[in-house]
């Protein structure tokens, strides 16, 4: 009679983590980074 939309949970937290998490994320990095004086590469 009808079809069910079946929609992927995975697809969907893609989504949101592109969409929302994503750009969130960069932009607390980039501020961070911008407040270190100085960094050091530690092998």
């Amino acid at each position: 009679m009808f079809e069910r939309k079946i929609s992927c949970a995975r697809t969907q937290i893609e989504a949101v983590e592109t969409d929302v998490l994503e750009p969130s994320a960069n932009e607390e990095l980039s501020q961070d980074l911008s407040d270190v004086n100085f960094a050091t590469n530690v092998k």
